[in-house]
């Protein structure tokens, strides 16, 4: 059986440097002030090829730009978790943006986003699995 939690459910699809391994991340059962926190941090990562508004830290070096406690990611990230009064403790840290963006190259490089949909389903959901012969 499978369950999809009722809120907010967001996928963001993200690349490495050249367009190329795309991954979909799935997050649900989420509030609406998560759901925009997500959203943010993901415009936070967006390419800036074609778009007037590139984010900041897409294809960046993590050693360099992301790390510590007092890097401009955790500071970006401690701004909106405040702005949507979710816990700084549970949302600004590289290791969210490790699991929903992803890295590349070793995890020296993070990912780019390329796009972050989101959906809202009211109910809990369970689906029953169907095994195919």
């Amino acid at each position: 059986m499978k369950k999809i939690k009722k809120g907010y459910l967001i996928e963001v699809t993200s690349w490495e440097n050249d367009g190329d391994n795309y991954k979909t991340e799935t997050l649900e059962g989420l509030s609406a002030s998560e759901a925009e926190f997500y959203a943010e941090v993901c415009a936070l990562f967006h390419s800036d090829y074609g778009r007037g508004n590139p984010g900041k830290y897409g294809n960046t070096n993590i050693e360099e730009y992301c790390e510590g406690e007092t890097s401009g990611l955790v500071l970006d990230l401690t701004e909106l978790a405040i702005k949507h009064e979710l816990s700084v403790e549970d949302y600004a840290h590289e290791d969210l943006v490790d699991d929903l963006i992803g890295c590349w190259n070793d995890g020296e490089y993070y990912r780019v986003c390329e796009s972050i949909k989101a959906f809202y389903n009211p109910f809990d959901v369970v689906m029953a699995e169907v095994k195919f012969s």
